[in-house]
């Protein structure tokens, strides 16, 4: 399993807008680039997010996926979100090593 953690700093006044589109592009990418799902995570800074996504391998992320493969409405998502966004980096990428969530 694999999974990659992002850092995203919201533009003031647009944490709303960006909860909403990242909940729907992160649906789209589950149905088109086949991820395990993901999990966003505020900060003690109102304007900091943390997600946290897994993926059945490094593989299966890295593939490359087109913008036709989304509808126009999920990409219209992406672009809500990336609007919100002040940064955004991806801050890691892991392997599982030794797995106990239940």
């Amino acid at each position: 399993m694999f999974c990659a953690v992002y850092e995203f700093k919201v533009k003031a006044g647009q944490t709303v807008e960006f909860e909403r589109s990242w909940a729907n592009f992160t649906e789209a990418i589950h149905r088109v680039c086949g991820s395990l799902g993901s999990r966003l995570h505020k900060t003690t800074d109102p304007l900091i997010y943390v997600a946290y996504a897994q993926w059945p391998s490094k593989e299966i992320f890295e593939r490359k996926i087109s913008k036709e493969s989304y509808t126009v409405e999920e990409w219209a998502q992406r672009e809500v979100m990336l609007d919100a966004l002040e940064n955004s980096k991806k801050v890691y990428e892991l392997e599982v090593h030794d797995d106990h969530l239940r």
